[in-house]
């Protein structure tokens, strides 16, 4: 089900005046630099931070006026940033004497119909913005409760992984998925995994390697943790072979294919031409 409608942005990053952008599934964003296509998705990330927090904190309240909850820069790890004024439009936080709000609207598949649901932020300090929803979408009843259940991540591209991952606490892993690093969490997030299956005696494990094998043709075992090291050691068998090789192999073979696959196509396409 589409549960995405649309997205209405104003004074977030590159858009200034108000823009609605119709989410199709999937949406696919095409543009050239710095237009705003990771800004469109942060937008996203952030509204869905915003309402989660404020219910979380204000959610109860009978309050007839609005009442906004800060959210300190550092929990904003899917957009990160050296100061909260670069959220807004050319870091233009007033005009005058009076604050200039941003806000970030989503429509929402609810009650049969598409709600607007809309938040408000407001610039508080260098590390901390307040939100609140706005009047329409706190009028809605259920609505900023069934926003707060949807999950929302943002997911950057992988390169660069190393040949040695220290394990690592889930607060610096989670910075590093904001700083797009995703490649030097790899074995955390698959150590995790794991652990949380002897835990929660689940078989979540078994499903990632079940896709590894279905999409690369290798076994992927489970990772164990150089405690002398701190490392986290991973590794895999390919198809019809017995060896193990670490993780930073399979990445490197899979780049090899696809600069194969590239130059054949290119030379396939200079015959073409000529």
């Amino acid at each position: 089900m589409k549960k995405l409608h649309y997205l209405k942005i104003n004074n977030f990053k590159v858009f200034g005046e108000e823009v609605t952008i119709d989410l199709d599934q999937p949406a696919v964003l095409i543009g050239p630099n710095n237009s705003g296509k990771t800004a469109i998705i942060q937008a996203i990330t952030l509204w869905s931070l915003g309402l989660k927090t404020w219910f979380k904190h204000k959610g109860a309240s009978k309050a007839k006026r609005h009442i906004s909850t800060g959210i300190n820069r550092l929990n904003i790890i899917q957009a990160p940033i050296p100061e909260t004024r670069y959220f807004w439009k050319n870091a233009a936080i007033r005009q005058g004497n009076s604050p200039i709000l941003m806000s970030i609207e989503i429509g929402l598949e609810f009650d049969g119909g598409i709600n607007p649901c809309g938040l408000v932020f407001k610039y508080q300090s260098a590390e901390v913005i307040y939100c609140y929803p706005d009047e329409t979408t706190r009028n809605t009843d259920g609505l900023i409760e069934y926003a707060t259940k949807l999950n929302v991540e943002l997911l950057y591209p992988m390169s660069g992984i190393e040949t040695e991952e220290p394990l690592l606490q889930m607060g610096r892993i989670n910075v590093l998925l904001g700083q797009g690093q995703t490649a030097h969490v790899l074995r955390n997030l698959c150590y995790i995994i794991t652990e949380n299956d002897t835990a929660n005696q689940t078989k979540d494990w078994g499903k990632v390697t079940a896709l590894m094998k279905k999409l690369f043709g290798i076994q992927l075992e489970k990772p164990t943790l150089y405690e002398t090291r701190g490392s986290i050691n991973l590794k895999y068998i390919p198809e019809h072979y017995r060896s193990r090789y670490p993780l930073d192999r399979l990445i490197r073979n899979i780049c090899k294919h696809l600069l194969k696959f590239r130059k054949s196509a290119s030379t396939a396409l200079a015959r073409i031409k000529n």
